[in-house]
């Protein structure tokens, strides 16, 4: 079983929108991982919202699931 993280979006509701180099989906081997990665990308996050490069988010837009594919 393979874990994506997904966004809230206005539009499209919950999406995968991480993608790698040649714009596939990313997903992950385990939840564990795909958890790391979110992890990591809150903490750049925070670090460019205490420097002011963007606004407030809310985590809540994030989540990890299943991957449908």
């Amino acid at each position: 079983m393979r874990y994506q993280i997904e966004h809230f979006t206005l539009c499209d509701g919950w999406v995968n929108t991480w993608r790698d180099d040649t714009d596939a989906p990313v997903t992950f081997a385990s939840y564990d991982q795909a958890l790391k990665e979110l992890n990591d990308h809150y903490s750049e996050l925070r670090e460019e919202v205490q420097n002011g490069f963007i606004d407030d988010y809310n985590m809540s837009d994030f989540r990890i699931a299943k991957a449908k594919t």
